[in-house]
């Protein structure tokens, strides 16, 4: 009797010990990065996201961008896209492709422009 104690209290200890640790899990993000390149941030925002992005190859240059606070990935995401257009560069959202394009290029896409909000 007493080692049946004993493995269903182990068994609670564990569990409890697992649920604390999912609990502690964050899905937010802290974001610090100096002088990325674009492409690369890019890139991270793809990994992060799930999002497909297409590259202009006229977008290059690098950027750095730090949170103090953890961000959601939709925050991390309407960041970056702040930056992008500080960079002059825009973000157009078709269908479940994301493309980014310099600024001057608005003129031609007769698409809706992501901008954060």
């Amino acid at each position: 009797m007493k080692q049946y104690l004993q493995c269903i209290l182990c068994t609670l200890l564990l569990v409890g010990l697992l649920s604390a640790a999912s609990a502690c899990a964050s899905p937010g993000v802290v974001l610090n990065f100096n002088e990325v390149d674009i492409a690369t941030m890019v890139k991270f925002m793809g990994d992060l996201t799930g999002k497909t992005f297409v590259l202009d190859d006229r977008v290059k240059g690098k950027f750095s961008f730090t949170s103090t606070a953890e961000l959601s990935v939709d925050e991390a995401y309407e960041a970056f896209v702040s930056v992008l257009l500080l960079k002059h560069y825009a973000v157009i959202e078709i269908d479940d492709v994301v493309r980014i394009v310099p600024t001057a290029d608005l003129l031609i896409v007769n698409e809706p422009v992501k901008a954060p909000k």
